[in-house]
């Protein structure tokens, strides 16, 4: 979800480059563009869900895909569909949240267990490995993290009457102590339990692990 906030806020700002006759138009929805980019950030991961049929990191997660929905997007946007600009944008921010999600699945590590799953790719109909560079560790925490970072950042324009200080740097120190709060819990106790499953995942296989992340705190 933070990635398509991060992503969509980016996009907002070059797309004031694409379109600048629709700057005075679209101004006013920012916020709302940056919103339906964190909704994209969240949408690949609706098929966690596996109760209901769906495959973790292959059902919902489009590589390829939603990149190119997004390009569409906006070329139609820039050449004919003047009149649907809003739409345009909004569904280009969305989407290019959900294609920064899939695509960041990839340096983390492999799922349920299995070293050979990171990420499907659909086009060539496999499975990717995942790089296992960066752990996202579990989902709660990141989640924690992206409804802090929307919530102090849509009140921040309120802050400054409240304290001295501008609203945007009460903002920004906020959301700093969250993520500071966030990232220590999760290498403290979601990530060293994390690494242990796939440890045991690459034992099952006959893989002996070459290393030890020495990032988690145990």
């Amino acid at each position: 979800m933070s990635y398509g906030f991060v992503f969509a806020y980016i996009l907002v700002l070059l797309l004031r480059f694409i379109f600048p006759y629709s700057s005075s138009g679209t101004s006013s929805l920012n916020v709302f563009f940056v919103l339906l980019g964190s909704a994209g950030g969240l949408f690949p991961d609706i098929d966690r869900l596996e109760q209901f049929g769906f495959s973790h990191r292959k059902t919902l997660h489009y590589i390829i895909g939603y990149v190119l929905l997004a390009i569409i997007l906006i070329v139609l946007g820039y050449s004919l569909l003047h009149n649907f600009l809003t739409w345009i944008i909004g569904l280009s921010c969305f989407f290019a949240g959900a294609w920064l999600h899939s695509l960041m699945d990839i340096f983390d590590g492999f799922w349920a267990e299995d070293i050979n799953k990171g990420v499907y790719e659909h086009l060539t109909r496999r499975w990717l490995k995942a790089l296992n560079w960066i752990p996202f560790a579990t989902l709660w925490e990141w989640s924690l993290q992206s409804f802090s970072m929307i919530f102090v950042i849509a009140i921040s324009p309120q802050l400054g009457s409240l304290f001295a200080i501008q609203g945007w740097l009460i903002a920004t120190i906020s959301y700093f102590a969250i993520w500071l709060f966030s990232t220590c819990y999760e290498f403290y106790r979601s990530v060293p339990i994390r690494w242990e499953m796939e440890e045991r995942a690459l034992l099952k296989v006959g893989l002996e692990p070459k290393y030890r992340r020495r990032m988690a705190i145990r």
